[in-house]
């Protein structure tokens, strides 16, 4: 135990933990000894790991420790990703040891890492001597300075070197992509990169956002063909090998222009918007969220907000994406905002995707959408992840499968009376449901599919490390693996209306995939 007279830590730890906690000293040590004696774990001398949070941090640091060796010491030895959202918590007091070393437990906690540490994902390449986030490996470690040390003590810190190319030609999506979410904003899915947020819509304007450093950044990357963010095992385009991007040619004038000039800047707006801003869903299905969201209060507002400054941004928009995070019937949020969409606020669209759990996609919720938005082509998109009632009810919490049933097939007339375009199924592929995979192409096709896509599962913060490796069925180290890889040669999943994604690899080679 910690005692007043005999402290065992440096008194630099003791200082900077007095300041971040706003606590003297004895409140410091009376604080760190009901962590010693709560979880029996002792004070590294130089080191310790805490949250904000007054004394909320201890059951977030120990929610997978497995007690084998301390608390402490298992955080040094850095092999948890629970924490990584609260690295200016982490407190030096020796100022010979100005860098964090981490071991690479998982990817997930590498790419967390690397969108959550406050220096250019660029510089930590630079500093680890990698071209790539790709090159990272498991269990190798990653280091990264402290913020504020000097330029001068980096003597590992050598001038940055062009990027390789090792792409051809220009993904679209920087150029034409917008994923607008509640406090951070991308132009590709998060799952399929490791780069930072390109800023906070509930704080600055979208017009900023689209054209800020950190976007510039990304596009650099696609400029320069080196990819260096984009996850190559994860990306629909990166993993099929047939996919080319279109060249220079394929693009406009002025788009031409911006690749050109190599900044990253653009010098137009977005025509494509994903509405990812809104959590509330009716549903709290277990890969996406813990517990049923609805919107409220500030965040409500917030939400509205950001809504307005989609609808200044309207003209912009050819297509949309509703929802991203939400269910648009689900949320009261996303269905105020669909039944006041006119062709004045946004004279240029085209396009909307509705993708939906399906349990509230109605008659009636339909036919109150304006008819501004039926006219639209509408692209339908339902997640099931599964085929069976049971599987569905087990990955759909909160549903009703005959009234979810009885909403399929509405849709589906739908679909056959061309009232929308195109009918996608999803599902998400994870240890409990993987075996009905053939079942599920089966039970969609009876519903006028005109595609059903497969993907990996991804660790949306919803679990722990050692629950997604439970869960990730599509990893070679899990034990029903090989089980996985047999589904994927069934003949219906080879139909040209099935979409592998980035499950696809395995098909091709297995033995290779990571």
């Amino acid at each position: 135990m910690l005692q007043e007279d005999a402290v065992n830590i440096s008194q630099g730890l003791l200082d900077a933990l007095m300041k971040l906690w706003s606590k003297d000293k004895y409140q410091v040590i009376e604080t760190l000894n009901l962590l010693e004696l709560t979880y029996k774990s002792r004070v590294n001398e130089d080191i310790i790991f805490i949250e904000h949070n007054e004394m909320n941090f201890s059951d977030i640091l120990i929610e997978s420790w497995d007690g084998t060796i301390s608390f402490i010491d298992w955080c040094v030895n850095n092999n948890i990703e629970h924490y990584i959202g609260n690295l200016k918590s982490r407190v030096f007091s020796n100022e010979k040891k100005n860098y964090i070393e981490y071991i690479i437990s998982s990817k997930s906690m590498l790419y967390s890492l690397l969108r959550d540490y406050p220096s250019d994902i660029d510089k930590i390449l630079n500093w680890n001597n990698k071209p790539s986030v790709n090159d990272f490996t498991l269990n190798e470690k990653i280091k990264l300075w402290v913020e504020d040390t000097p330029l001068k003590e980096r003597t590992d810190l050598d001038a940055a070197t062009k990027p390789a190319r090792k792409v051809a030609g220009y993904c679209p999506k920087p150029f034409f992509d917008y994923i607008v979410c509640y406090d951070e904003a991308h132009m590709c899915c998060s799952g399929w990169h490791a780069a930072k947020s390109i800023g906070n819509p509930s704080e600055q304007s979208l017009k900023d956002i689209w054209n800020s450093e950190q976007a510039k950044l990304f596009r650099q990357s696609i400029i320069d063909g080196s990819y260096r963010y984009c996850l190559h095992d994860s990306c629909f385009f990166l993993t099929d090998k047939d996919y080319q991007f279109p060249e220079l040619e394929a693009y406009s004038e002025t788009i031409q222009a911006d690749i050109r000039r190599g900044d990253g800047a653009v010098s137009h707006g977005p025509a494509f918007l994903n509405c990812g801003f809104d959590m509330s869903c009716n549903l709290s299905c277990p890969s996406c969220r813990n517990e049923a969201v609805i919107e409220f209060g500030e965040r409500a507002e917030k939400i509205q907000q950001i809504e307005t400054k989609v609808e200044q941004m309207g003209s912009f928009f050819h297509s949309m994406y509703i929802s991203g995070s939400g269910d648009p019937f689900g949320s009261p949020h996303s269905k105020k905002f669909l039944k006041r969409m006119n062709r004045e606020t946004f004279p240029n669209l085209k396009d909307i995707v509705l993708h939906s759990n399906g349990q509230l996609f109605t008659q009636r919720n339909w036919l109150q959408l304006p008819q501004f938005v039926r006219d639209c082509t509408i692209c339908v998109e339902i997640s099931l992840d599964g085929a069976s009632k049971e599987t569905i009810e087990h990955h759909r919490r909160g549903v009703n499968f005959k009234k979810l049933y009885e909403n399929l097939k509405f849709i589906a007339n739908l679909r056959k009376e061309f009232a929308i375009c195109s009918l996608k199924f999803s599902f998400v592929v994870q240890d409990n449901n993987f075996h009905e995979m053939s079942n599920f192409v089966a039970f969609c096709s009876e519903l006028n599919a005109d595609s059903i896509v497969f993907t990996k599962i991804v660790n949306w913060g919803t679990f722990t490390e050692q629950q997604y490796l439970h869960k990730a069925v599509h990893l070679p180290g899990h034990p029903r693996h090989q089980e996985l890889l047999q589904i994927l040669q069934a003949a219906n999943l080879q139909n040209e209306n099935v979409d592998l994604g980035n499950l696809s690899p395995l098909v091709t080679i297995p033995d290779t995939y990571i």
